[in-house]
């Protein structure tokens, strides 16, 4: 039937655009995510494509398509259903984080916090990107008192974390404790 053959055809472009996003093609895999959405049989499917295609376009530095795939995978009725659902909110908060508009970022990430559940080095890598966004606002103290948390018990970037650090105690006139930060370089 004509429903099985759009079904296949959706399914295979699905598939390759992963294969081609894998190889770093990402305008093949595009135009193959953008194939799959077209034949829209596996609601699923459809929704993930949307998700994967605003990943592309994240990589490619078009950050208008991006939003616009991930707030139609986010409207999708099937998006709940999939495995890309609990990622959405670091998505979109990493997309608005590229694209400078810190306030929209910031609400993302804390929403991705509150509602997923993270191991420890999730958690404060997205402590980090709080603690950025909350830097770039010129919120200081709150990126301070983050950048500490993040710190804590976790593998990522102490050395970004620390000199992140250093930089609010110096803003904020902390001097002397910048010192000792750094001294414990």
């Amino acid at each position: 039937s004509s429903d099985n053959s759009r079904r296949a055809l959706q399914e295979a472009s699905f598939y390759l655009a992963t294969q081609k996003m894998e190889e770093r093609q990402l305008d093949a895999a595009v135009k193959y995510y953008n194939k799959s959405i077209a034949q829209d049989i596996d609601p699923q499917l459809t929704a993930r494509a949307y998700f994967w295609a605003g990943e592309c376009y994240i990589r490619m530095g078009m950050y208008d398509d991006a939003r616009r795939m991930y707030e139609s995978f986010n409207s999708h009725p099937a998006s709940r259903n999939t495995p890309e659902w609990t990622s959405i909110d670091y998505q979109m908060g990493y997309l608005y984080s590229e694209s400078r508009d810190y306030s929209l970022a910031l609400q993302h990430f804390n929403s991705y916090l509150k509602k997923s559940q993270l191991s420890r080095d999730e958690k404060a890598d997205v402590q980090m990107r709080i603690g950025d966004c909350l830097f770039a606002l010129g919120r200081y103290k709150e990126a301070l008192s983050t950048y500490t948390a993040a710190q804590q018990g976790s593998s990522t970037p102490q050395d970004y974390i620390a000199y992140q650090r250093t930089l609010c105690m110096g803003i904020m006139g902390d001097y002397s404790s910048q010192v000792k930060s750094l001294n414990a370089f």
